[in-house]
């Protein structure tokens, strides 16, 4: 890898998706992890998405890492010629 640009390990999503859909794609995902948490939040028994409050962010931010992580587990190439 030539680090002589910028340095290493910058930029990498640039680097894999040019056109910048990873962004919008975070952003739908963490919409939809938003409404995940406010449905995981109510089925354990606590209270979901209440308001525009702190609890309904942490709700919100708690779902929305669980969709992004396991989204980004799925659909990471993997193997040894994958990139990064």
């Amino acid at each position: 890898m030539d680090c002589s640009r910028r340095p290493c390990g910058l930029d990498r999503q640039h680097d894999r998706e040019p056109s910048g859909e990873g962004l919008f794609r975070d952003i739908l995902l963490g919409i939809v992890g938003g409404i995940v948490g406010g449905w995981l939040f109510a089925a354990i028994g606590s209270a979901g998405v209440t308001g525009f409050n702190v609890w309904s962010l942490f709700v919100a931010v708690v779902g929305s890492v669980i969709v992004l992580m396991l989204y980004h587990a799925i659909a990471r190439p993997h193997g040894p010629h994958s990139p990064a």
